[in-house]
C-alpha cells in the first residue's frame, strides 16, 4: 500500500480542488529544493515505483512512505 506524504505535481498534473491548485501555483518556486528531500516524492516517481514493484516484486514491504517509493522508483 503506497502511503505517500507530499507529492509535487508533475507534467500538467491538477487537482480538482482549487485551493490545492493555488497552493501548487505558490509553492512551484520551491519545488527544486523540494525535491532533494528524500521524504518528498513525484508524480512521476510514484508512476516509475509503480511500474517496478509490478515487474520486481522483492520489496515484502506493507506500506511505503515517500522514502521507499523513491528507492524503488531508482
Amino acid at each position: 500500500m503506497f502511503r505517500p506524504g507530499l507529492i509535487i505535481p508533475e507534467k500538467g498534473i491538477t487537482s480538482r480542488t482549487k485551493l490545492y491548485n493555488a497552493i501548487y501555483i505558490i509553492m512551484r518556486p520551491f519545488y527544486p529544493l523540494l525535491k532533494k528531500m528524500k521524504s518528498i516524492t513525484t508524480t512521476t516517481i510514484i508512476g516509475r515505483a509503480m511500474i517496478n514493484l509490478q515487474l520486481k516484486p522483492k520489496y515484502n514491504l506493507a506500506h511505503l512512505d515517500n522514502k521507499d517509493v523513491n528507492r524503488i522508483a531508482d
